[in-house]
């Protein structure tokens, strides 16, 4: 396979051939970082703060991957270790103090990102919330992750550095590696439903973001269906659910999204610089009774080693997995 890599700071390119680079791309809250060393003879005029992207291309096709910034560089005596990361550290950087009214989470989300400097290039829509509190216990970057909880939603970093907040995809892959062709390492893994039940629960309810009962405090708790708190169901208090429609709304994101962890999926192929998490993919013609997917990408790690070649490792969980749970209301296992 042909396989290269370079990074971009301002008007200098430099390639990275005969060194080592290593691209972690992940979901909010996480950070996507780019690790990359060079020889400590080349000249490097970059500085800390400086923008910066990363590009890396196999059979000779090139892919954007990251753009961020330059966090740190360390000089040795053979090498430069050069450390980029995309703006996930800036929202994890930010810890808002800011109370929204009548808005849609997508809506909060673009709101979080602008008063942290990110860009946004995609928002769906997302549950109608009466108020929610961007409190500074958690990082923007957290709080963004939570509301994609609720609206069904993931978080993640395009290749250009804006943030794209998205529906989980469901759909058919966009792209197919054949055992024997792309893929090196496979391992597709089931894991059990949890046991306990797990609700976002809300109280009301009120009509809409604008009735005039929406703020008064209630004792009526949404979904009106959720089982009591016990032994086998644990709520997590969610007072920004007013509404009956956003309340069964973030139930069912939450009640997809731990189905789909009960499988998962871990692998290494020869690099594929165009994945990145978000995308759905299948695996064809693998041995056994190992499923092939749909997979919905979660992490994904390129490597790029001038003497020992290039590969991509990457994570995921099924699309297919929300119909194991189809009988039971909001279970989350460990995803708060």
């Amino acid at each position: 396979m042909n396989a290269s890599a370079s990074i971009t700071t301002g008007n200098s390119r430099y390639d990275v051939a005969a060194s080592n680079l290593r691209v972690t791309l992940t979901c909010l809250p996480g950070v996507g970082v780019a690790r990359i060393r060079v020889p400590s003879d080349l000249s490097f005029s970059a500085s800390v703060g400086d923008d910066a992207l990363v590009s890396l291309s196999h059979d000779n096709i090139d892919n954007q991957v990251l753009t961020g910034s330059i966090r740190s560089i360390q000089y040795r005596f053979h090498t430069i270790e050069i450390t980029i990361a995309d703006d996930g550290a800036l929202l994890n950087q930010f810890r808002p103090a800011t109370t929204y009214e009548a808005l849609s989470a997508d809506a909060i989300v673009q709101s979080l990102a602008g008063d942290a400097g990110v860009d946004v290039s995609r928002s769906d829509s997302g549950p109608d919330l009466p108020y929610y509190t961007a409190h500074q216990g958690r990082t923007a970057g957290e709080h963004i992750a939570f509301l994609g909880a609720l609206a069904g939603c993931i978080a993640s970093f395009d290749g250009e550095g804006a943030l794209a907040f998205f529906t989980v995809p469901t759909g058919t892959p966009e792209k197919a590696l054949l055992y024997g062709r792309e893929l090196i390492e496979y391992n597709a893994s089931l894991h059990p439903v949890p046991e306990a039940q797990f609700v976002v629960a809300g109280t009301g309810p009120a009509g809409s973001v604008s009735a005039p009962d929406v703020l008064i405090p209630s004792f009526d708790r949404l979904p009106g269906n959720a089982p009591a708190a016990g032994t086998s169901a644990r709520w997590k208090p969610t007072s920004a659910l007013r509404i009956p429609a956003a309340a069964s709304q973030a139930n069912d994101a939450i009640n997809q999204l731990a189905g789909m962890y009960t499988q998962r999926i871990d692998a290494v192929c020869f690099m594929q610089s165009d994945l990145r998490p978000g995308a759905v993919i299948e695996v064809q013609e693998v041995p056994g009774a190992a499923s092939g997917g749909p997979w919905l990408l979660t992490n994904v790690e390129h490597v790029f080693d001038g003497q020992r070649g290039a590969w991509t490792h990457f994570s995921g969980i099924s699309t297919e997995g929300g119909g194991l749970l189809g009988s039971l209301l909001g279970l989350a296992g460990g995803l708060f």
